[in-house]
């Protein structure tokens, strides 16, 4: 892969550098992750644009943690409180 060599201020070095979730993600990750990509206008777009998911997750370490602790906790149901009876 080619790489071009920016030069950035002090300020967007260290918004790059604390926008990291992992020590050894590329600040090349971090823009991608955080700077918005055009929507694809077709579907050979669309595809090329998931492409860079095959094999990895979309969610961060703490999400799918949190969506594991989730499916092992049910969801509590509302109580079936039975309106009363009104005798005539």
């Amino acid at each position: 892969m080619p790489f071009k060599t920016i030069s950035v201020d002090l300020d967007a070095y260290r918004a790059l550098k604390s926008a990291k979730q992992d020590p050894r993600e590329s600040f090349s990750a971090v823009i991608k992750r955080t700077v918005d990509a055009p929507p694809a206008s077709n579907f050979s777009q669309l595809l090329k644009q998931l492409q860079e998911f095959a094999g990895k997750g979309v969610f961060t370490t703490a999400e799918r943690a949190e969506m594991r602790r989730r499916e092992r906790q049910p969801l509590r149901s509302r109580s079936r409180v039975r309106p009363p009876s009104h005798a005539s």
